[in-house]
């Protein structure tokens, strides 16, 4: 998401200044921005990359000269239990971080990144709100991360800081095929066999970035909004995906007994070989959960609508077979 709004920045004339860690490079923005630009190489030119370590306030320090406002987008996603330090050095530690030099400095406006993750489900049925609160002690460790990274936020907010949450869910868009929700139409061409009838929300990255713009711009402040376009199952989002894909729909049903099975063997494998496991007890768990959020706060407080998600899921498809065929 952060290569979408660095290229909106960028084609209105904001100058960035954009993080990338140590031993990073930019080449993960190039596989965005080629999708919509000619000449990606020479807009990469127009932006300072700062090599910087998120959770190190010293490093990150010197990244804050001079800077007036702050879109925080970096965090670890992840349902690996493994990974634990590294989201709590990330999303919580280095949230802290950048609330305290935002204070320190005096930044105009913080915009944060959180997720739908952060949002406590209802229990009626009911899409969840930004009044639900945040979730249980039974969540995640991603989301017990985000949790508290919102509390770093809020705790600016108390102490002077202008800052806006945003919580997302799930981004569609084109990157990396094989990371992230982009992975969803690259395992998808290559054959899924298996879909369950979870539900969650979804959203195009690119209403992401234009809302985070309009908030960054507005009076607004002190608020959190959730930016979601449409609530579906992952049969109806994998099965909209190979549609488009043009590649045969998943057709067996995985139940709690399979998945269960499945996490397990990851597991193991995991343990046995060190391989990142491709399904955790967590999203096993998440993928029979039904979970809808709405967006109504962000709609009418900036008379707003979403792209559908079947016109999304329509073009990232394109971008992805035009890439790989």
């Amino acid at each position: 998401m952060g290569g979408h709004l660095i290229l909106e920045l960028i084609k209105s004339g904001v100058p960035v200044r954009a993080l990338i860690s140590e031993n990073g490079h930019p080449g993960k923005v190039l596989s965005v921005w080629k999708h919509y630009v000619k000449d990606s190489h020479s807009l990469m030119k127009k932006v300072e990359w700062f090599k910087a370590d998120i959770s190190d306030k010293f490093s990150l320090s010197l990244a804050f000269e001079n800077v007036e406002r702050v879109y925080h987008c970096a965090a670890i996603v992840s349902f690996n239990p493994g990974m634990k330090k590294k989201m709590f050095e990330v999303n919580v530690t280095g949230t802290k971080h950048i609330v305290d030099l935002c204070l320190e400095r005096k930044v105009k406006k913080l915009i944060h990144v959180s997720s739908i993750s952060a949002i406590r489900s209802t229990i009626n049925g009911e899409p969840a709100t930004e009044n639900d609160g945040w979730p249980l002690k039974s969540s995640s460790w991603y989301s017990k991360t985000k949790t508290l990274g919102e509390m770093e936020v809020w705790r600016g907010i108390v102490e002077g800081l202008d800052a806006v949450l945003v919580n997302p869910s799930v981004i569609l868009g084109p990157g990396k095929w094989d990371t992230g929700s982009p992975r969803f139409f690259g395992v998808s061409y290559k054959g899924l066999l298996f879909y369950t009838y979870g539900t969650t929300g979804y959203v195009d990255v690119r209403d992401v970035t234009t809302i985070m713009l309009k908030l960054m711009n507005s009076d607004i402040t002190g608020e959190r909004f959730i930016l979601n376009a449409d609530n579906l199952s992952f049969r109806e989002v994998f099965r909209k995906i190979t549609q488009s894909l043009d590649v045969k729909a998943p057709f067996i049903y995985a139940n709690r007994f399979l998945t269960a099975i499945g996490w397990r063997a990851e597991f193991i494998k995991n343990l046995i070989a060190g391989v990142p496991p491709v399904i955790t007890k967590q999203s096993a768990r998440t993928a029979h959960i039904h979970q809808s959020y709405s967006s109504k706060k962000i709609e009418e407080t900036l008379n707003y609508t979403f792209r559908p998600i079947d016109v999304t899921i329509r073009e990232v498809a394109g971008m992805f077979l035009k890439e790989v065929c």
